[in-house]
């Protein structure tokens, strides 16, 4: 404004060189403690579930062939081909 700058110039020129190193320090700042709470979170959720080798396990298990006395009366079709 003084100077003969105008209102655009004048954040452009001057406010904003000023304010960047607080805006970036804000958004690490931001981006650190954000990351910081999905870890904590991450790490509690684990031992409130299952390990994923028991459920694969049992993915397997439901998926298995069934007996062959189940499925002799099927003839040649069979129950899973």
């Amino acid at each position: 404004m003084d100077l003969g700058a105008t209102p655009a110039q004048a954040l452009v020129k001057v406010l904003l060189p000023q304010l960047a190193p607080a805006i970036l320090a804000g958004c690490l700042l931001a981006f650190v403690l954000s990351m910081d709470d999905l870890l904590i979170s991450s790490f509690t959720a684990v031992a409130a579930t299952p390990p994923r080798q028991k459920i694969g396990r049992h993915k397997q298990q439901r998926l298995k062939k069934p007996d062959a006395s189940y499925s002799e009366g099927y003839g040649d079709r069979g129950y899973c081909q």
